[in-house]
């Protein structure tokens, strides 16, 4: 039996398409699920992959930190000395006014002396208190001696308790505080 061939180019045209057809049908469905599952798997791993980004994120901050952590250093050590540099100005400062010249002291007393008054002993302390033994020659010099001296404004409640009114050379033991 022989075979019989058709010449209908017309129907194997459209057998063709039929078949052609149907496979991109089938290659569309793959590509359709192929990009769901890919939509699939990225919707499941975008949680991982935010991660991995905060990660790197966090990272850079971290090393960007890391560079101004030095410059903190440096700064808190700055503050520190100049701490240090303002306590020790204060201190300086304090000693200076503390320091008073026994010279300068004692030439300021004499003049404040009258004119019948001479100093024995004189001694400055470090508490700025002035030990003073002075002779006065009577009365008068006295009461000049203890207005002088209260009137100066160079010690701390200037008060002489008990004296003699006598007239006679009088020997004082003054202990006075400095302003």
């Amino acid at each position: 039996m022989k075979e019989r061939t058709q010449f209908n180019y017309a129907q194997r045209w459209k057998t063709r398409k039929e078949i052609f057809s149907r496979s991109s049908k089938e290659k569309r469905m793959r590509a359709f699920v192929f990009l769901g599952g890919l939509l699939l798997v990225a919707f499941v791993l975008s949680p991982w992959l935010w991660q991995i980004k905060l990660q790197y994120s966090l990272n850079q901050i971290e090393s960007n930190i890391k560079d101004y952590q030095d410059v903190a250093g440096i700064c808190a050590e700055i503050s520190q000395l100049q701490t240090q540099a303002s306590n020790m100005n204060n201190f300086r400062q304090m000693l200076e006014t503390k320091k008073k010249d026994p010279r300068v002291i004692m030439n300021n007393i004499r003049k404040l002396l009258p004119a019948g008054a001479t100093i024995m002993s004189f001694s400055l302390q470090a508490d700025n208190s002035v030990q003073i033994n002075i002779t006065v020659a009577g009365p008068v010099d006295l009461a000049k001696l203890w207005v002088s001296f209260r009137d100066s404004g160079m010690f701390e409640g200037f008060d002489m308790c008990a004296v003699s009114l006598a007239d006679q050379v009088q020997t004082l033991n003054l202990s006075l505080k400095l302003k």
